[in-house]
């Protein structure tokens, strides 16, 4: 059981959190699809890119 699903953004080249949002409401699959990972890799910290970013239409 996942506790809290959420996206965070780490300025580039630093360690220090500048922003994050809470998307546990839309589940692990629904996540799973919008950044197009599967939902086994969605554990821990998962570093997101750019292309990541332009699936979701960002």
């Amino acid at each position: 059981m996942i506790d809290r699903l959420a996206i965070s953004r780490y300025p580039k080249d630093d360690e220090f959190l500048d922003s994050s949002v809470d998307v546990t409401a839309v589940g692990l699959d629904v996540l799973a699809d919008l950044v197009g990972i599967p939902p086994a890799e969605l554990v821990g910290d998962v570093p997101l890119t750019q292309e990541h970013a332009s699936v979701s239409g960002s």
